[in-house]
Protein backbone atom coordinates (compact mmCIF):
# COMPACT_ATOMS: atom_id res chain seq x y z
CA UNK A 1 0.00 0.00 0.00
CA UNK A 2 3.04 2.37 1.35
CA UNK A 3 4.31 1.70 -2.47
CA UNK A 4 1.28 2.74 -4.60
CA UNK A 5 0.46 5.91 -1.98
CA UNK A 6 4.23 6.70 -3.04
CA UNK A 7 3.79 6.46 -6.52
CA UNK A 8 0.72 8.52 -6.39
CA UNK A 9 2.63 11.29 -4.64
CA UNK A 10 5.34 10.72 -7.10
CA UNK A 11 3.06 10.93 -10.55
CA UNK A 12 1.11 13.91 -9.15
CA UNK A 13 4.23 15.72 -8.53
CA UNK A 14 5.68 14.66 -12.03
CA UNK A 15 2.60 15.95 -13.47
CA UNK A 16 2.89 19.32 -11.91
CA UNK A 17 6.17 19.79 -12.55
CA UNK A 18 6.46 18.46 -15.84
CA UNK A 19 2.97 18.71 -17.48
CA UNK A 20 3.07 15.10 -18.31
CA UNK A 21 -0.20 13.07 -18.06
CA UNK A 22 -0.86 11.83 -14.37
CA UNK A 23 -0.92 8.35 -15.47
CA UNK A 24 2.66 7.93 -17.39
CA UNK A 25 4.28 6.92 -14.31
CA UNK A 26 2.01 4.29 -13.90
CA UNK A 27 2.27 3.68 -17.44
CA UNK A 28 5.79 2.87 -16.90
CA UNK A 29 5.58 0.69 -13.68
CA UNK A 30 3.24 -1.46 -15.80
CA UNK A 31 5.32 -1.51 -18.83
CA UNK A 32 8.56 -2.63 -16.56
CA UNK A 33 6.07 -4.96 -14.56
CA UNK A 34 4.62 -6.64 -17.74
CA UNK A 35 8.63 -7.01 -19.02
CA UNK A 36 9.98 -8.50 -15.79
CA UNK A 37 7.10 -10.94 -16.18
CA UNK A 38 7.86 -12.11 -19.50
CA UNK A 39 11.90 -12.17 -18.68
CA UNK A 40 10.97 -14.03 -15.22
CA UNK A 41 8.83 -16.41 -17.59
CA UNK A 42 11.76 -16.74 -19.56
CA UNK A 43 14.19 -17.29 -17.42
CA UNK A 44 12.36 -20.80 -16.25
CA UNK A 45 12.56 -22.29 -19.72
CA UNK A 46 15.58 -24.31 -20.57
CA UNK A 47 16.19 -22.49 -24.21
CA UNK A 48 17.00 -19.73 -22.72
CA UNK A 49 20.12 -21.60 -21.75
CA UNK A 50 23.03 -20.47 -19.42
CA UNK A 51 19.88 -17.17 -18.15
CA UNK A 52 17.62 -20.41 -17.19
CA UNK A 53 20.79 -22.20 -15.61
CA UNK A 54 21.67 -19.22 -13.11
CA UNK A 55 17.72 -18.56 -12.20
CA UNK A 56 17.31 -22.12 -11.38
CA UNK A 57 20.31 -22.07 -9.56
CA UNK A 58 18.71 -19.16 -7.58
CA UNK A 59 15.37 -21.15 -7.00
CA UNK A 60 16.65 -24.58 -6.40
CA UNK A 61 20.44 -24.56 -4.59
CA UNK A 62 20.36 -21.14 -2.97
CA UNK A 63 16.56 -20.16 -1.85
CA UNK A 64 14.61 -22.97 -2.82
CA UNK A 65 10.55 -23.06 -1.93
CA UNK A 66 11.02 -24.57 1.79
CA UNK A 67 14.34 -22.14 2.83
CA UNK A 68 13.01 -19.14 1.15
CA UNK A 69 15.73 -16.45 2.27
CA UNK A 70 18.37 -19.17 2.15
CA UNK A 71 20.27 -20.22 4.79
CA UNK A 72 20.90 -18.64 7.99
CA UNK A 73 24.81 -18.22 6.96
CA UNK A 74 23.83 -17.19 3.77
CA UNK A 75 20.96 -14.91 4.84
CA UNK A 76 23.97 -13.24 7.48
CA UNK A 77 26.40 -12.88 4.30
CA UNK A 78 23.98 -11.47 2.09
CA UNK A 79 22.15 -8.85 4.35
CA UNK A 80 25.09 -8.19 6.90
CA UNK A 81 22.58 -5.27 8.07
CA UNK A 82 19.80 -7.69 8.61
CA UNK A 83 17.88 -6.94 6.02
CA UNK A 84 17.58 -7.09 1.83
CA UNK A 85 18.56 -4.09 -0.18
CA UNK A 86 18.17 -4.20 -3.71
CA UNK A 87 21.93 -4.18 -4.19
CA UNK A 88 22.07 -7.28 -2.14
CA UNK A 89 19.51 -9.22 -3.85
CA UNK A 90 21.73 -8.34 -7.16
CA UNK A 91 24.44 -9.10 -6.49
CA UNK A 92 24.81 -12.43 -8.59
CA UNK A 93 28.73 -13.25 -6.63
CA UNK A 94 26.06 -14.42 -3.25
CA UNK A 95 23.10 -14.93 -5.08
CA UNK A 96 24.32 -17.79 -7.44
CA UNK A 97 27.57 -20.14 -7.81
CA UNK A 98 28.89 -17.47 -10.58
CA UNK A 99 31.74 -16.44 -8.64
CA UNK A 100 32.94 -20.29 -7.74
CA UNK A 101 34.02 -21.51 -10.90
CA UNK A 102 30.79 -22.56 -12.18
CA UNK A 103 30.30 -22.57 -16.09
CA UNK A 104 28.24 -19.85 -16.06
CA UNK A 105 31.27 -17.65 -14.45
CA UNK A 106 34.05 -19.30 -16.55
CA UNK A 107 32.53 -18.45 -19.40
CA UNK A 108 33.02 -14.62 -19.23
CA UNK A 109 36.89 -15.45 -18.59
CA UNK A 110 39.05 -13.07 -20.89
CA UNK A 111 36.40 -11.60 -22.39
CA UNK A 112 37.85 -7.74 -22.79
CA UNK A 113 40.70 -8.77 -24.14
CA UNK A 114 39.29 -11.05 -27.00
CA UNK A 115 40.36 -14.28 -24.90
CA UNK A 116 38.38 -17.58 -24.47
Amino acid sequence: MIMYISMMIWSYLAYEITDCSIWTIFGYYMLGMVGFYFWHYMAHEKWSGEMHEIHMEHHIDRFPSSDFYGTAELYADMYPDGRPTIWGLMNLAKTTNIADGTKASSEGVGITTGEK
